[in-house]
């Protein structure tokens, strides 16, 4: 795949050649392909350590999200930021992960306190848009009308790698 992206930017050849998009709203491929290698590479970080870890994962693991849910278990999920916030609310911000029927809510409070924004300007600079998007999130998963969700409060909750596993 790598030969045939190499081969492609080369000799203008898809996506990157500039006749392709003429008149047509254009993205930029010089900028998204290593955002896209850095994605692939968090990915296969997570398939190698991730899941040896116990990391959950919204959409190959909810059926265990939701009986951590209800037992109100502390676990660390791998979860996929890029969108931003997904509804702002008054008193806080809702995140989503996953699908309308599995989904995984992030619940970030009181987001108009001094103390909130270093966390919420570093999901900023950090996770959202073109950033790493996806991060290890670790917290109380708890139920809140009948779907899962996680209180997000402090930036000790966020990191890029996955719990150690024993042994390495």
């Amino acid at each position: 795949m790598i030969a045939a992206e190499i081969e492609a930017q080369a000799n203008n050849l898809g996506v990157w050649n500039p006749q392709i998009n003429r008149g047509k709203r254009k993205r930029n491929y010089n900028l998204l392909v290593p955002w896209w290698s850095l994605r692939a590479s968090i990915v296969d970080n997570y398939r190698t350590y991730g899941i040896a870890s116990g990391v959950l994962e919204v959409r190959l693991d909810f059926p265990k999200i939701l009986a951590a849910a209800r037992a109100e278990e502390y676990v660390t999920v791998f979860y996929d930021l890029q969108g931003g916030v997904s509804k702002w609310l008054d008193n806080g911000a809702l995140i989503y992960d996953g699908t309308k029927d599995h989904r995984l809510k992030l619940w970030i409070p009181n987001t108009n306190t001094e103390e909130m924004k270093p966390l919420l300007q570093l999901l900023k600079n950090r996770y959202f848009g073109l950033g790493r998007g996806y991060v290890y999130i670790t917290g109380q998963l708890q139920m809140y009308r009948d779907k899962p969700e996680i209180i997000l409060s402090e930036i000790n909750q966020l990191s890029d790698f996955p719990p150690t596993v024993s042994g390495q």
